[in-house]
């Protein structure tokens, strides 16, 4: 597992599920989950800090996109907040406007038909909907 853990970073519900399907009990795998913990091979805080930064690089999602998949992960709220804190508002509002103006030229049909399209698009991508109406004005 340490070897596992060395090669990317992975929560703690990742190497639990893969201990138990290894065939490890629950006190064991908790055994060495709490041993990796201790030696520093497994940090949510830095687990969430990367997964913000690359589903937000590489897949361009939002922060509620991905503060929905790190809770699903089992990742404390007060860790996503910070991890999420670390984006910035910039480069964020940048993105989300890209990806506005990238399916505004996909989208037919009339005006107000190519504003929903646009809105659900980003909603789905996990922006907020406050931001993306600002953004589309």
């Amino acid at each position: 597992m340490m070897v596992y853990c060395s090669r990317s970073e992975h929560c703690v519900l990742d190497v639990l599920n893969k201990l138990y399907a290894a065939g490890l009990g629950e006190e064991e795998s908790d055994e060495i989950v709490q041993c990796l913990v201790e030696q520093g091979y497994i940090d949510e805080q830095r687990y969430a800090n990367a997964f913000v930064n690359d589903k937000f690089r590489f897949n361009k999602w939002g922060k509620l996109k991905i503060s929905h998949a790190l809770r699903q992960k089992k990742i404390p709220t007060s860790i996503i907040q910070v991890a999420l804190d670390t984006l910035h508002e910039d480069a964020y509002s940048h993105v989300l406007l890209q990806l506005i103006e990238s399916k505004k030229k996909t989208v037919k049909g009339t005006a107000a038909q190519q504003k929903a399209a646009v809105m659900r698009f980003a909603v789905s991508r996990g922006f907020e909907l406050d931001l993306v109406l600002r953004l589309l004005r």
